[in-house]
């Protein structure tokens, strides 16, 4: 009689916990379904099906939701196929999503969702022909727009071509002569540039190398931005050095007008020229103050009897306290740099900028003298955890303000060259 009761009860158990699980599901179904994400929807109501095939809100819901996502995506696809720019990412995004759903509804045998399924009519492979069709007319759309700009002499237009024959390629690997028509646009499209080491105008042996640092930083940052370098060839400086001996060409005078005449020889479009004006370093301020903290805390506990005849032990509160050190190492620093993009052919400035940026660095930490540790406050029990910091070297100092300075270069850089 047990066991069969035990049996009843674990079945009882079991029933609640699959209830429930559909519950969950449903209810999510229901929150996306409100929220338009018809496909979550759908997905969630069936598998609320799935744990349980008698929920009648999960059912009533799936075929909504079902019905919602097949009207309402072909109706998309349909007007944005009449447009004269479709736009083909989201239509072939749909049809995966229309793809992926008719597939796993198909394959569920539950009779009441195989009754929705067989009313909508949907057929996966329907939706593969229909999305294989759209993926060749992309392929072909692109393709054609990218030779009515291939044609173009101006570099923006033929930058546009180049995306369109690798948009194509996205979409059909090899697909006619895309491959070569990119790397033809791409080639048309190139713009050679050359980073020029940054002088140095900071009377200071200590910072010699510091410009130098900073253009080269530059420099790879440009190199190892895929969007950038893609239409840039980026000159080494060492071209240009080679030339100038080469050459035999005068070093006096100003070196920007000597490197435009090599820019010339060596195709060069634009070159970037920039200035160390301004670096400094703070000492570092070390501050100190101690303190005398207290707190309220349980000393012990005395037994009391309440009003029952039961007894208690209740907390006795008393006032302790300790005596603390606090500590704060500052330090700053700032750099100045001005930078300026000069057209080889014209020797016109075209871009022109002061960057100024400062680093401060800044460290507290706390030490218990001596006293009750009960009396730390939470912030305290923070900066005694932490322990002394150390003080930042002049080096880590300029190592960052060299960071922070060549990442504002770099991204105003990176959309002047382009």
């Amino acid at each position: 009689m047990n066991r069969i009761f035990s049996f009843a009860l674990i079945l009882l158990f079991i029933g609640g916990c699959t209830r429930m699980s559909s519950h969950f599901s449903y209810v999510n179904a229901k929150n996306k379904y409100r929220d338009g994400d018809y496909q979550t929807a759908v997905l969630s109501s069936l598998d609320a099906l799935k744990i349980r095939s008698n929920n009648k809100r999960a059912l009533e819901l799936f075929e909504t939701s079902s019905r919602e996502i097949f009207i309402v995506f072909q109706d998309y696809i349909d007007n944005e196929l009449e447009k004269n720019e479709p736009n083909w990412d989201i239509i072939i995004s749909k049809y995966n999503i229309l793809i992926d759903v008719s597939e796993k509804i198909s394959r569920c045998q539950i009779p009441s969702v195989r009754v929705v399924y067989l009313s909508l009519k949907i057929n996966p492979k329907d939706y593969k022909t229909e999305r294989s069709e759209v993926i060749s007319k992309a392929a072909e759309y692109n393709y054609g727009i990218g030779l009515s700009f291939l044609a173009s002499n101006d570099r923006e237009l033929i930058k546009k071509s180049a995306s369109h024959f690798k948009k194509s390629l996205s979409y059909i690997p090899g697909y006619k002569d895309s491959q070569q028509k990119y790397e033809d646009s791409r080639k048309k499209a190139l713009k050679s540039i050359s980073i020029s080491p940054f002088d140095n105008k900071v009377n200071n042996d200590t910072y010699s190398g510091i410009s130098s640092q900073i253009s080269d930083k530059v420099e790879t940052m440009l190199f190892n931005d895929s969007g950038f370098i893609e239409f840039i060839n980026l000159v080494d400086r060492s071209k240009i050095e080679d030339v100038i001996n080469e050459q035999k060409l005068s070093k006096s005078g100003l070196v920007d007008n000597q490197d435009i005449d090599v820019g010339m020889i060596l195709g060069i479009n634009e070159i970037v020229y920039g200035s160390l004006v301004r670096l400094d370093v703070s000492e570092v301020i070390p501050l100190k103050y101690s303190k005398e903290i207290n707190k309220d805390v349980i000393v012990r506990y005395k037994k009391v009897t309440d009003s029952k005849g039961k007894e208690k032990k209740k907390p006795v509160y008393g006032n302790v306290k300790a005596k603390v050190s606090y500590h704060t190492i500052k330090r700053d620093a700032s750099i100045s740099i001005s930078c300026k993009i000069v057209d080889v052919e014209t020797a016109k400035i075209i871009f022109t900028k002061n960057y100024n940026v400062d680093h401060k660095h800044e460290k507290s930490w706390a030490i218990h003298k001596s006293g009750d540790q009960r009396a730390h406050d939470y912030k305290t029990k923070k900066l005694i955890k932490k322990g002394p910091q150390m003080e930042p070297s002049e080096n880590q100092m300029v190592s960052a303000l060299i960071d922070k300075v060549a990442k504002k270069i770099y991204t105003d850089m990176s959309k002047q060259l382009k």
